[in-house]
């Protein structure tokens, strides 16, 4: 087996087995893979005829946001794992913040897919479709977790602009 399936292996077997990685590594990890294959789907389509004026910027965009996802999944362990340690406003902050980012940079990705969708080549649509699927299972995952850890702050001044933020998040998506 490959390094990086051992290594997924290893996470996985962690998953499945300890306090950590949990449920918002997963989504940002899940969303990870979908602006990966958004990216793909939208290379390929330049390779096939799509001009690539038309998908050039989204494929930078879904880079962009593979990259940021990625560096959350260990950004969520570490700051849960502080969580295990102290309980404190500080540590439920950034325990709040990471799957709070990770909800707005797959909502972000999802908000612009318009124009890649209208362009893709049809041989890559199934990845660009399930590319957007796992993006809102990373949207979600956030949300959920944003909304579990916010009572743990319960009426702290410091949680208000992450309040903010979910209520801005929530509204954009009724819209």
């Amino acid at each position: 087996m490959d390094k990086t399936v051992n290594d997924l292996d290893t996470w996985l077997n962690d998953m499945a087995s300890a306090a950590l990685p949990g449920g918002v590594a997963a989504g940002a990890l899940a969303g990870a893979m979908g602006a990966a294959l958004i990216a793909k789907a939208g290379r390929v389509s330049m390779r096939h005829s799509t001009p690539e004026a038309a998908v050039a910027d989204m494929v930078a965009i879904a880079d962009r946001g593979r990259r940021e996802l990625a560096r959350l999944v260990q950004a969520d362990v570490d700051a849960y794992r502080k969580v295990l340690r102290q309980r404190s406003v500080a540590t439920w902050l950034a325990a709040t913040g990471v799957p709070l980012q990770v909800a707005e940079i797959s909502h972000s990705l999802l908000g612009q897919l318009h124009r890649l969708c209208a362009e893709c080549w049809p041989g890559v649509a199934v990845d660009l479709e399930i590319g957007i699927d796992l993006l809102e299972v990373a949207r979600a995952a956030g949300l959920r977790a944003v909304r579990e850890n916010l009572p743990y702050l319960e009426s702290s001044p410091e949680a208000d602009g992450q309040r903010r933020r979910l209520a801005a998040l929530a509204e954009e998506m009724e819209t």
